[in-house]
């Protein structure tokens, strides 16, 4: 996009945009953006820009060391910006030669308030979308949520059975309460289903006691889309020998 060339007022449309001009530079630079019909439409092209900074990435609140590191590299840069405006800075001064002091004092004023150039001021804005995206995404990073799903109990086999499986971000448990023995020479065995497949055996095969047990589960039931019991030959099988005392889905 293209300012006009004549005159400062084009280059602080960019700074205009921002918020970061003067009162007086603001007025200024409005009053130009009503005669100027390139300015004008530069700073339509960069609104859109701009709002979106404010829209498209959730309200969070940064951590403290954010806005400087965010100003230093504001700054780093319009020293990178004004240091390329200015050839006479970028060559040292003959020796002997006298700098005017208010030619000097008139640089450093120039050069902290240099004007950002649009094409610079789109960079910026998507810059620091992505910059928020990342820090809303990394602050609103939370542990998945603690879940218990109640399983379904075969009442012919356990008719005071009672089941939850307790699924975390770091494990899944499997609480029974009621159970009958498995019997003499068996357990009861885990299993694990995923899609149409046929039940996958587990290593998790407990018993009870007093009707109760506390087994651990695989981490392989966080990707399972059911999870099934039943008795089984101390020691396990490869497949299910006996009816399903309990299923939950998960």
């Amino acid at each position: 996009m293209t300012l006009c060339p004549d005159g400062p007022l084009g280059e602080l449309v960019g700074s205009y945009l921002l918020g970061s001009c003067t009162e007086s530079e603001a007025a200024a630079v409005e009053r130009h953006l009503v005669s100027c019909p390139a300015c004008a439409r530069a700073a339509e092209q960069l609104r859109p820009v701009r709002d979106a900074l404010l829209v498209a990435v959730a309200q969070v609140r940064p951590p403290p060391a954010l806005k400087t590191r965010v100003m230093a590299a504001v700054e780093a840069e319009a020293r990178l910006f004004a240091a390329a405006r200015s050839p006479v800075e970028r060559f040292p001064a003959a020796p002997g030669a006298v700098t005017p002091t208010g030619e000097r004092r008139g640089r450093w004023r120039h050069r902290w308030r240099a004007p950002v150039p649009a094409w610079a001021l789109a960079c910026c804005l998507v810059a620091l979308l992505a910059l928020g995206a990342l820090v809303a995404t990394g602050l609103d990073r939370r542990p998945a949520p603690e879940r218990e799903i109640v399983a379904r109990v075969d009442a012919r086999q356990a008719s005071a059975g009672r089941a939850t499986i307790r699924i975390t971000s770091a494990d899944a448990t499997l609480n029974v309460h009621g159970f009958p023995a498995p019997g003499r020479g068996r357990a009861y065995q885990v299993w694990l289903v995923t899609g149409a497949a046929a039940p996958d055996p587990t290593r998790a095969i407990f018993g009870v006691d007093a009707g109760r047990a506390s087994v651990e589960l695989p981490r392989e039931a966080q990707g399972a889309d059911e999870l099934l019991v039943t008795s089984e030959p101390r020691g396990g099988s490869r497949s299910p020998t006996r009816p399903t005392v309990l299923r939950a889905p998960l």
